[in-house]
């Protein structure tokens, strides 16, 4: 599990602009929201991931175990119940908005060398 430990900057971020406009994100916070060059600090502890990820705007935490429902608040302050699970190099992030007729969300993050990619379904 240590593989994914340490900081990745994103080389690629598909879909994003689409993904931010479908959760209700305003015009002027997806701009400034594309701009960003966000970095992520994975750690490993006791079977337990956190991700830390941080932007000149903002910092988002969250803590969750492969496989477990766990409850989280994304970074434009949505409630989601989530759910992480491994593929190889990829970590398959499943959202739903707790809100009633929320919506469901899906980000892959691959992991390279040195970068990861990620693609909101």
């Amino acid at each position: 599990m240590t593989e994914f430990c340490g900081k990745w900057k994103m080389a690629s971020s598909e879909g994003f602009d689409d993904y931010m406009k479908a959760i209700g994100v305003n015009y002027v916070l997806r701009k400034m929201a594309a701009t960003a060059s966000p970095v992520t600090e994975i750690a490993y502890e006791d079977g337990t991931f956190t991700v830390t990820t941080t932007t000149a705007f903002k910092t988002n935490v969250f803590k969750f175990r492969l496989g477990d429902e766990f409850e989280e608040t994304t970074g434009d302050g949505r409630t989601c119940k989530s759910i992480v699970s491994q593929d190889g190099k990829k970590w398959i992030h499943k959202q739903k908005d707790t809100k009633e007729g929320g919506l469901e969300t899906i980000i892959v993050r691959d992991f390279l060398d040195e970068d990861m990619n990620m693609v909101r379904l």
